[in-house]
């Protein structure tokens, strides 16, 4: 066992103490002895004996409190020190606590890390499994989906009506005839319709296409994705007046709480847009009237055939323009949005067509607007479910519509001079989207039951798609 160590302190103090006591005993004898011998007085020696004896004393006493300031002074900084080294030690215990939190942490995360990796190699066992069941059942199923897609490309290649051409194009073909000495089936090679074809599962991504970089004439087909970028335009407008001032500043915060006092600044009391001026454009409920004699545009619709002073709402000038290709809504609606928002669409899709002009499309631009609209009803907002419904009443159902019933199709035609067209989104159990271009522009029966028979052709093949599909959820 180790000895209590004595303190310096206490030694001093006791030594001086001890040091004074003698002295006052001293003089306390003295002045005993000076009583006592009252007669007996001290000789002048002995007075200076004494006085030397106090200076000592005091020269002493003066030396031992300047020793004891100075450990006083050290033991104030052995204190600090004694306070920092215990600082520093629970310092180094807190270290050592928060590093065995850490290390514990780290076990933790370590032990979850294994967990999910144990996870992801069942996972990948699972995919490896799915993956080993597609390739068996792609090495059964290739061959039938195969001879689909064959029979698709020969209808596309070879089995289109012939285009009917008019009587000078007849007149040439006869001089070509006996020029050349051509036979008739020669001469009518030249007159085989322009085709494109673009099909896609949407869930699967999966896809057949035909000429789908061809550009073409659109015609009305153009006024779906112009509707929709105004659409956008429209719904963008009343979420900014709904929810920010006019400065842009916020008009709610995090929670939905009012930063405004009072009414809001952009709506009335019945919670309508306030439109100010240059903004009318956007109330889709204000009034139209039919001026025949500057808004007559022929072509597909109903409102040319009505008379003057005939009247709609904005809104059912957009209703028009999608259920019946109303040219002259569709006019009148282009007059009052611009281009703006349909060239910002354009550049987001990256559309091809557009940039040889407004009307010019692709099946491939088609079909990437198609799959945009679809993102779009999926959110259904109630413009979106606006624009749904209107698209899957839309007239001439008599191409994809008619194919894909009793599903849903939102499409759109067009049908103009070189143009005989027809897009949807096809809301089967598996959804996906369907374009077919063409320039048989007569139309007609046999045009329509030719065009119904590539859309069933592609039906064939999303059947077959969502086959493989459901076999592989099996294996899961």
């Amino acid at each position: 066992m180790r000895k209590k160590r004595k303190d310096p302190v206490k030694i001093v103090l006791g030594a001086s103490v001890g040091m004074l006591f003698c002295v006052a005993a001293f003089f306390a004898v003295r002045y005993v002895d000076t009583n006592v011998q009252l007669e007996n007085a001290p000789t002048e020696a002995e007075l200076t004996d004494l006085s030397l004896s106090k200076a000592a004393l005091e020269e002493n006493l003066s030396a031992k409190e300047e020793e004891l300031a100075g450990l006083e002074a050290r033991i104030a900084s052995l204190e600090e020190a004694l306070l920092e080294a215990q600082t520093y030690r629970d310092a180094e215990t807190a270290d050592a606590v928060q590093q065995a939190n850490q290390i514990s942490s780290q076990t933790e995360q370590i032990a979850d890390l294994k967990k999910q990796a144990q996870a992801l190699e069942k996972e990948v066992s699972t995919y490896k499994s799915q993956l080993e069941k597609l390739q068996k059942t792609a090495a059964v199923d290739w061959e039938y989906r195969s001879d689909l897609l064959s029979d698709l490309y020969v209808m596309l290649a070879k089995d289109a009506p012939l285009l009917t051409p008019d009587e000078e194009e007849t007149e040439t073909q006869a001089e070509t005839v006996e020029e050349e000495e051509t036979t008739a089936k020669e001469a009518w090679t030249a007159a085989y319709p322009t085709l494109a074809l673009y099909y896609e599962d949407l869930t699967t991504g999966y896809h057949v296409a035909y000429n789908e970089n061809d550009i073409m004439y659109s015609a009305s087909l153009i006024k779906a994705p112009y509707i929709y970028a105004v659409v956008r335009e429209i719904e963008e407008f009343e979420e900014t007046k709904r929810n920010y001032a006019d400065d842009g500043s916020p008009l709610y915060d995090e929670n939905g709480k009012p930063l405004f006092t009072g009414q809001h600044p952009n709506l009335d009391a019945d919670g309508n847009i306030i439109y100010r001026e240059g903004e009318e454009k956007y109330d889709l409920s204000r009034m139209w009237t039919y001026d025949p004699e500057t808004m007559k545009e022929e072509g597909s619709g109903k409102i040319q055939y009505e008379a003057k002073g005939f009247e709609l709402t904005w809104e059912e000038l957009f209703e028009y323009t999608l259920l019946f290709s109303d040219n002259v809504a569709f006019k009148q609606i282009r007059e009052a949005f611009g281009m703006t928002s349909f060239q910002e669409l354009a550049k987001e899709l990256s559309f091809k067509g557009t940039a040889y002009g407004f009307m010019q499309l692709s099946a491939a631009d088609c079909a990437s607007f198609l799959k945009e609209l679809y993102t779009f009803f999926a959110a259904e907002s109630e413009y979106a479910l606006w624009m749904k419904d209107l698209m899957c009443r839309s007239a001439h159902t008599v191409m994809i519509s008619a194919a894909v019933a009793p599903a849903k199709a939102a499409h759109k035609y067009g049908w103009d001079e070189d143009s005989y067209h027809d897009m949807a989104v096809v809301f089967d159990e598996n959804p996906y989207i369907l374009v077919i271009m063409t320039n048989l522009e007569e139309g007609g029966g046999e045009v329509d039951a030719y065009i119904r028979s590539l859309v069933q052709q592609c039906r064939k093949i999303h059947t077959d798609v969502q086959k493989e599909r459901d076999e592989l959820e099996t294996t899961e």
